[in-house]
């Protein structure tokens, strides 16, 4: 296998040791050249580096080179960066550069004597300093006043960290005379380390808390458990991580890695350990491609899931088949593959007959469109008498219906219930048309298709009268356009069937105004019109005459 990460980073040494290299080199860049653009950038990644530096490094190596960067920042920009944009910064940190060197050196003592140095008495004065130096001695009344404020506080400044310095030496020779043979007989850290005995070196460093310190002695030493339990007590679990896989500590290498946002590297480890973990990490790190191989390569079978995230739905179909799912099969066949027919037939595998039925009817499988739709149910099937009806076969959906139970339209809804009506009408059993029709205008508001079959039903029964009712409110509600213009038509028919020639001839004008050629309405239109003259006496309907002459 190969390995799950790159190697651990530069050891702090060498981070101090880079750290170094740059603030030296700034400054000695910086003192070749005058005031400018470049210096300015010069002082910026001075600043960078010290700020890195103080963020990285711990121990002496943290207080050693910020006392380098402020040496370098104070003697070789000398509060001159260049740049009007910057002056004041630069100025400002010039001036403040006399209350760092202090507090830094203290530390520098404390550190290096392995005393615990204390940040709040240690940082507090510079940082006081600092926000006095920001508002500019504000309050002071004259001048002089400012400039006595300002020597007498530089003397207490520098009194604070004599004082800390005197402790610093006391509570050290305290020490050393309390236990001289102990102290003079431990070999220091860094002097085993240059001896090679590096092993010694970070058992001292581990017990000094300096764990990033004793990791490093342990990887020169070859100790990698021991340097995987340094770097997990430093809180660097992807380096505790490599470690550990080094020293074949798998199950924590892979913790370790997973701790650390390293999915991919987690699962790689896993892999030789647990198979499903490795899975899952893989999924977590956005390659189930990679769950997928070492599922296969196990002899496992993956989900279909699983073989859809990796970009595979032609696998993730045939799997999702094989563990039930098949709804999410069909699916992504009708979405993805638009391939209905297959659809419709894993639906019809699943028992969903209706949306089986659909497909099947999108995808001009009509007849296994009426199968599904009559296994679907009582309300389906109407769809598959309509799907006859469609096709010319009025008895074959009558039939449909006849096996329905009697009360299935009790329930309907309005486009089922429609349905029903033109079927029984088409097979010439306009009462049980009739009967639907009137059952559905028992609904709040029921739309004009209800009133303009029922008019039609009820002027084939003879009732002029009341077809005349219906389809008037059939003209007045939307209807489709091929029904809009026929009820229209009938309208004018049972109009001139009762022996109403001149409302008929105003209903035929308006057809005859939107479709001339609609049927027979301009023979209709023109007969009525010449024998409504005859009996006038020439002097009847003038306004059809001036529309149609």
């Amino acid at each position: 296998m190969t390995e799950p990460g790159p190697q651990p980073a530069l050891s702090i040494h060498q981070q101090a040791g880079a750290a170094l290299a740059v603030i030296v080199g700034a400054g000695a860049a910086a003192s070749a050249l005058g005031p400018g653009p470049a210096r300015a950038a010069l002082a910026v990644l001075l600043l960078a580096t010290a700020a890195a530096a103080a963020w990285t490094l711990r121990g002496v190596l943290q207080p050693g080179v910020l006392l380098a960067a402020t040496i370098a920042l104070r003697v070789a920009f000398d509060g001159q960066w260049g740049p009007t944009a910057l002056a004041g910064l630069a100025l400002y940190l010039h001036t403040l550069s006399d209350y760092v060197f202090a507090p830094l050196a203290v530390h520098v003592v404390a550190a290096a004597w392995d005393e615990e140095s204390e940040p709040v008495p240690l940082y507090a004065p510079l940082a006081a300093a600092a926000l006095l130096l920001l508002v500019g001695g504000a309050g002071a009344a004259t001048a002089a006043a400012a400039a006595s404020s300002a020597r007498l506080a530089r003397l207490a400044y520098a009194l604070w960290y004599a004082l800390l310095l005197l402790r610093v030496l006391r509570r050290r020779l305290t020490a050393r005379a309390a236990t001289p043979r102990e102290v003079e007989s431990t070999p220091k850290a860094a002097t085993l380390a240059r001896e090679g005995r590096y092993g010694a070196a970070g058992r001292l460093y581990a017990g000094e808390g300096s764990f990033l310190e004793a990791a490093e002695m342990a990887r020169k030493a070859g100790d990698w458990a021991q340097a995987g339990e340094c770097y997990r007590r430093a809180r660097r679990p992807y380096e505790a991580a490599e470690a550990f896989y080094r020293a074949e500590r798998l199950d924590e290498a892979t913790d370790l890695y997973e701790e650390a946002g390293a999915f991919t590297a987690a699962a790689q480890v896993a892999e030789r350990t647990d198979l499903e973990r490795a899975v899952t990490l893989y999924e977590r790190a956005g390659e189930p491609a990679e769950a997928v191989r070492i599922l296969e390569e196990a002899g496992r079978r993956p989900t279909g899931d699983l073989f859809y995230a990796a970009g595979d739905a032609e696998e993730a179909v045939v799997a999702w088949q094989e563990e039930g799912q098949l709804l999410r099969a069909a699916e992504v066949l009708e979405q993805e593959f638009r391939d209905l027919e297959g659809a419709a037939q894993v639906l019809s595998n699943a028992a969903e007959w209706e949306r089986a039925a659909r497909l099947f009817e999108t995808a001009a499988q009509r007849e296994r469109a009426v199968d599904a739709y009559r296994r679907a149910g009582p309300l389906a099937a109407v769809e598959a008498a309509r799907l006859r009806l469609e096709d010319g076969d009025a008895a074959g959906a009558t039939e449909i219906l006849d096996g329905l139970d009697p009360g299935t339209t009790e329930n309907m809804d309005e486009p089922k219930g429609l349905i029903m009506a033109r079927v029984f009408e088409r097979g010439g059993r306009v009462d049980e048309a009739v009967r639907v029709l009137q059952q559905l205008r028992r609904a709040p508001e029921p739309g004009g298709p209800v009133y303009f079959l029922l008019g039609r039903c009820l002027r084939s029964k003879g009732l002029g009268e009341l077809a005349e009712e219906h389809l008037r409110v059939a003209a007045r509600l939307p209807l489709p356009p091929d029904e809009e213009l026929e009820a229209r038509y009938l309208l004018g028919c049972v109009l001139e069937e009762l022996g109403r020639p001149e409302d008929a001839i105003e209903i035929f004008a308006g057809i005859l105004d939107r479709d001339l050629s609609y049927r027979d309405v301009e023979s209709r239109y023109r007969a009525l019109r010449d024998a409504s003259a005859d009996r006038s006496g020439g002097g009847a309907v003038p306004r059809a005459r001036s529309i149609h002459p």
